[in-house]
């Protein structure tokens, strides 16, 4: 499958030279993340000529959770970290990997940030079928 979304990343771009927007660069970490390649997806990101969020980062913060990378792991979540808590996951990632290190006083923190900006989590809730 990666190597599916990679071949209709490269033609959407350079083919039907459909400029991709930052939603087709975080579906193409995804991919790349959840197959276990890592680095690649790392390599990727770091590479995009678009202005980063939070989202990506997460995607690729959560493939590294899922894969047990915590070495990639620690790295990303300091670019996490420099974005600040403006996503729900990538805040919920960050707060969990804070208390897998027994970094409490960092999940607690975060958890206090999170509730005064209000941000919650949207239990059953998906963007993608949500279209409408």
């Amino acid at each position: 499958m990666v190597d599916i979304g990679q071949c209709i990343f490269h033609l959407m771009s350079e083919e039907y030279r459909i400029e991709p927007r930052l939603e087709h660069y975080e579906c193409l970490v995804e991919f790349i993340g959840q197959a276990g390649e890592l680095v690649e997806a790392y390599k990727l990101i770091k590479n995009m000529p678009i202005n980063l969020d939070s989202f990506v980062w997460g995607t690729l913060l959560g493939a590294c959770r899922n894969h047990g990378n915590v070495e990639l792991e620690e790295i990303i979540a300091k670019h996490v970290s420099e974005l600040g808590p403006k996503s729900v996951g990538s805040s919920l990632l960050m707060s969990s990997l804070y208390g897998d290190n027994g970094n409490w006083g960092d999940a607690k923190m975060l958890k206090k940030v999170m509730k005064k900006m209000r941000l919650k989590r949207n239990v059953g809730y998906s963007w993608i079928g949500n279209t409408t």
